[in-house]
């Protein structure tokens, strides 16, 4: 088995308050903030900040372009997940099963971005009853090589830089100078950090409740007949004004703080988030999915949380949708994983 060569780092420890950060680094070039917190144990423990990636690739359909951080461009056309497979290969990105060091943070450099909806047909082979009506990419993603990582159970700051284009050292040295500096010189600012409020007109939403009702009925006539077993019935709400992205995700993540937020800002594109669930995560050659169906609200104290724990344990309509989720989730790993290696392991755990 060949074994993959770590990228060269190097990292500094930060003496900052990590709470800070994000209003930071969000607002510099092409943010893109993964972030947990101190109350959600394993699943929100590191926190990745980053920002002024090296290039940028992006799809659509069959058509693809890049852009590095000195402007050259480059596009072209064919079967793009092949492309970017090519691609992260030749950033030493695509490694091979191997286990994790422990040492090291989850994200030691490397791509971060979505994969769109519209992706969908070039993975399944459905027929497409409905046309595009989004400009969003199938695909877009962006090299980072220079990240903040907090550690929420340690607390602990760490500036990494990584040398993932061959630059050397040094480069990477002046990387985490550049950050550290900037960091510390902001935080240090007598002045608050500002960002202009969003300016945005009330929401509305692609459905009235007639068509949302006669559409759910629809639903259960598909589940009676044996067509479907799940629907996934959602509405898309849009707001029209003057927003800015980093103060709509910095107050959806006080209000509804989350163990995976994510906040993406390229051009007049970005991605605000937060999420409990954690879809996929894999480690050297294991592949992990946590899916959750049914909650229940926080109780007044911990005994409150232990009677609503309990009746969510021994909800029927509560289990059988976490059932439905949990087999979907598991014949959707044995399409990649190797036969008779995908085990559920207690899938009412609270």
């Amino acid at each position: 088995m060949s074994t993959r060569v770590r990228p060269l780092a190097v990292h500094q420890v930060l003496d900052v308050p990590a709470e800070r950060l994000a209003a930071v680094i969000g607002q510099w070039p092409q943010p893109a903030l993964l972030e947990g917190g101190p109350h959600f144990g394993d699943s929100g423990r590191f926190s990745i900040l980053a920002a002024y990636p090296r290039f940028v690739w992006e799809a659509t359909g069959a058509s693809w372009s890049s852009r590095t951080d000195n402007g050259a461009t480059e596009s072209g056309e064919g079967d793009v997940l092949a492309i970017l497979a090519a691609l992260l290969s030749r950033c030493a990105l695509a490694q091979p099963a191997e286990q994790p060091d422990p040492s090291l943070p989850p994200f030691t450099g490397g791509m971060i971005g979505f994969f769109g909806y519209d992706l969908a047909p070039r993975l399944e082979r459905l027929p497409r009853r409905q046309s595009r009506d989004s400009r969003l990419p199938d695909i877009r993603l962006a090299l980072y090589d220079t990240a903040v990582i907090v550690d929420a159970r340690s607390a602990r700051v760490e500036l990494w830089a990584w040398d993932l284009t061959g630059e050397g050292h040094s480069a990477a040295q002046k990387r985490c100078h550049t950050w550290r500096e900037s960091i510390e010189r902001a935080l240090r600012s007598p002045r608050p950090i500002r960002i202009r409020p969003s300016a945005m007109e009330p929401l509305t939403s692609s459905f009235d409740r007639e068509t949302y009702l006669t559409a759910a009925r629809r639903v259960l006539d598909y589940i009676a007949a044996g067509d479907v077993f799940q629907v996934n019935l959602s509405q898309r709400f849009t707001a029209r004004g003057n927003p800015e992205p980093l103060d709509l995700y910095l107050r959806l993540k006080s209000v509804s703080p989350a163990p995976f937020s994510a906040f993406l800002h390229w051009d007049d594109l970005a991605v605000v988030s937060a999420s409990p669930e954690s879809f996929y995560l894999t480690r050297g050659d294991q592949v992990v999915t946590r899916p959750i169906k049914g909650t229940r609200p926080r109780g007044r104290d911990s005994i409150d949380d232990q009677q609503l724990a309990v009746e969510l344990r021994n909800s029927p309509k509560d289990c059988a949708e976490l059932t439905m989720i949990v087999d979907l989730e598991r014949n959707d790993l044995g399409r990649v994983c190797q036969y008779g290696s995908v085990v559920v392991l207690d899938p009412l755990k609270l």
